[in-house]
């Protein structure tokens, strides 16, 4: 990586996801802004921390530290956390039962809201990147992060009808030509009923 060899004790060999016997698991990573690698639900000596998250120094995203100093575990949220997204300075970490936004403008990453009430995710594929913003999806609807807050961009069209489109485990992705978003039911095999059932929203209309 280019660092000195007298650093290296310090931090973990091999912060890959597949790695060694000394090195870090993790289930989720992205790169920030402020040029630091976030990693989320980790692995280390064989014990497991699905609530904690590890970020690299500035500059050094290929070496993660072990030290405590660098690792982020939100009192009170102790769901684990199953997905990382970055928009500008906001880190969105996802949760089994919900959604930590966080500010990494500082030298100290900061939480701004942990929304509850929105639920969370099972897995990444409910999670997509949009201009300026995140969306992500679950059986309470689809759900889009811009301007600072989420809403709920289909529960007042859908009504009565929602719950027949919304499921535990849906997919969600973005067009950038189109600028669709668009949802799928189920991540199932072609031709299965669940799997082509979905949504379309446009961001130009």
């Amino acid at each position: 990586n280019g660092y000195d060899t007298e650093d290296i004790p310090e931090y973990l060999g091999d912060s890959t996801s597949s790695s060694g016997t000394f090195g870090l698991r993790y289930r989720t990573a992205c790169i920030a802004s402020d040029g630091r690698m976030y990693a989320g639900n980790l692995k280390y000596n064989g014990e497991s921390h699905p609530s904690k998250m590890v970020f690299s120094e500035v500059g050094r995203p290929g070496v993660l530290p072990v030290d405590f100093e660098h690792t982020i575990e939100i009192a009170g949220s102790g769901s684990p956390i199953v997905h990382l997204e970055v928009a500008g300075d906001t880190l969105f970490q996802f949760r089994n039962d919900s959604v930590l936004v966080l500010n990494t403008s500082t030298d100290s990453v900061v939480v701004e809201n942990i929304y509850y009430h929105f639920g969370g995710i099972a897995d990444a594929h409910q999670v997509c990147s949009i201009p300026n913003g995140v969306a992500f999806a679950n059986n309470l609807g689809i759900f889009v992060y811009t301007r600072g807050e989420f809403k709920n961009i289909i529960s007042e069209k859908m009504g009565d009808q929602l719950s027949s489109y919304m499921s535990a485990l849906p997919s969600i992705g973005y067009h950038s030509l189109t600028k669709d978003l668009v949802y799928l039911k189920s991540v199932g095999t072609s031709g299965d009923e669940a799997s082509s059932t979905g949504l379309k929203y446009n961001f130009k209309t």
